[in-house]
């Protein structure tokens, strides 16, 4: 995929007909999701079409940390960062050096929320509902403007 290929092997590999091969094509390019050079179709850089900066994600449970810990890791398939909100006041040292190790950054609940620890920043777009995030809210955006 990362070499790109010419649109008669497109044809062949996608086994689609050739009309709907190249109508396919011609969306992609014109949506800028793919170039061609030198007769040979390739994918646009994922960096150029993904513009969300960070998507966070936040699980909240008011008593079960242990709970929301598992339930945030559960995002990661998606988000760029990931949070716990609890209304723990006082949490163990275990509890935050489990939320350290897997990257889950945690606030909790003293007289108003306070960051314990950091959420480690993750690669994005991790995945295909990532993408589906950007294309939402470049819609969103599109249509408020």
């Amino acid at each position: 995929m990362t070499k790109g290929s010419t649109g008669s092997k497109l044809i062949t590999r996608l086994k689609m007909s050739e009309k709907d091969t190249i109508q396919a094509i011609e969306r992609l390019f014109d949506a800028n999701m793919i170039i061609r050079e030198q007769g040979i179709w390739k994918p646009v850089d994922i960096k150029k079409l993904y513009n969300i900066k960070k998507l966070i994600s936040v699980e909240a449970k008011m008593t079960d940390i242990k709970k929301v810990a598992e339930q945030s890791l559960i995002n990661i398939w998606f988000a760029s960062q990931l949070y716990a909100l609890t209304n723990t006041s006082n949490p163990q040292i275990s509890t935050i050096k489990r939320f350290e190790s897997q990257g889950i950054g945690l606030y909790c609940k003293k007289r108003s929320f306070k960051k314990i620890v950091e959420a480690r920043k993750l690669v994005s777009p991790s995945s295909y509902q990532a993408l589906l995030f950007n294309e939402w809210i470049g819609r969103t955006v599109a249509h408020l403007s």
